[in-house]
């Protein structure tokens, strides 16, 4: 399960730091040398749609996931989910010493990073998290066996990063088990950006995941400081 957020231009109201533009947005997104480690940008595959500026169209907005929360979530927090629009987005993936070579293989591992801008009136942009957050508390704990699971979900500590946020690690079994997802999802906003990061290590046979807390609270804090 890799929970990712969409998030949108937010209705009119009171603010107090001025929003960006998309491209102002998708010129702040981090490079792959900001990461730590050997990382690589992924613009997915050739008919995939997506602009390498990072900018993020009404169009390819569409082939972006969205974030679905459990029934205990309350209908406010469901419906946020609705009213988010991502408006500059960029993945990475890490170069490792036995990636997962698909269909057959079955030890080794994918490590990437998914990083997601949306820039908004503050003072709106805070009432959409509050929503938010409240829909990712309400479904921490068990996470039932679906297409892929069982699993757990916990909130992860985010310190001062940011002016506020929300993180929390799912751990998924691979259907069928022998493998496991360890996905990190975090909200964080600054002034007047929100900022979406999953940072995820999916891996197979004797392994052991090889992100942490840590290392999304470096990616995070790198994140916030390119922010125009």
């Amino acid at each position: 399960m890799i929970v990712l957020f969409v998030l949108s231009w937010l209705f009119a109201g009171c603010g107090t730091v001025r929003s960006h533009s998309a491209n102002e947005l998708a010129k702040s997104l981090l490079a792959a040398d900001d990461l730590p480690g050997e990382w690589k940008v992924d613009f997915g595959p050739d008919d995939g749609g997506l602009d390498p500026s990072g900018v993020v169209s009404d169009e390819q907005r569409e082939l972006l996931p969205s974030v679905d929360f459990c029934e205990q979530a309350s209908r406010e927090a469901k419906s946020a989910t609705d009213d988010l629009r991502w408006e500059a987005f960029r993945q990475f993936n890490q170069d490792v010493d036995d990636p997962i070579d698909p269909p057959f293989d079955r030890e080794g591992r994918i490590v990437f990073v998914q990083e997601f801008l949306m820039s908004g009136l503050s003072s709106r942009l805070s009432l959409l998290l509050d929503r938010l957050r409240e829909g990712f508390i309400a479904c921490l704990g068990d996470i039932p066996a679906g297409e892929e699971g069982p699993g757990t979900a916990v909130q992860v500590p985010l310190g001062d990063v940011g002016d506020e946020g929300v993180a929390v690690l799912y751990r998924i079994q691979e259907a069928g088990g022998g493998g496991m997802w360890n996905v990190y999802s975090a909200i964080v906003r600054k002034d007047s950006v929100l900022v979406g990061l999953t940072l995820a290590d999916v891996y197979l046979g004797d392994l052991e995941p090889t992100v942490d807390e840590s290392m999304l609270r470096e990616i995070l804090e790198t994140a916030l400081a390119k922010l125009p």
